[in-house]
């Protein structure tokens, strides 16, 4: 079985694995490796991977936060033009 055969059943068993029990979990991971032959503690880490690149989770906010607004912004612009021209 192909790699990509894999990730495809991964990510169909996904959201019955997130909202499964532990009893349930264990089932679906007998089963999925029944099917792909892969170890359980493989299939953990699949289902995990996947649930974290998965549009089933919001992605996080990126980057540092914004710190100042856009007229401080706009403030501040003018101020380092000011003194940039005043260097010269």
């Amino acid at each position: 079985m192909k790699r990509i055969m894999k990730h495809e059943i991964i990510r169909d068993k996904l959201p019955e694995y997130i909202k499964a029990t532990k009893k349930e979990k264990g089932i679906i991971l007998s089963n999925v490796m029944a099917i792909t032959k892969m170890p359980s503690k493989s299939l953990i880490r699949a289902f995990n991977r996947e649930q974290k690149r998965s549009h089933l989770r919001s992605p996080p906010h990126l980057g540092r936060p914004k710190l100042f607004t856009t007229e401080t912004e706009a403030a501040l612009a003018f101020i380092w033009e000011q003194f940039h021209s005043l260097s010269k």
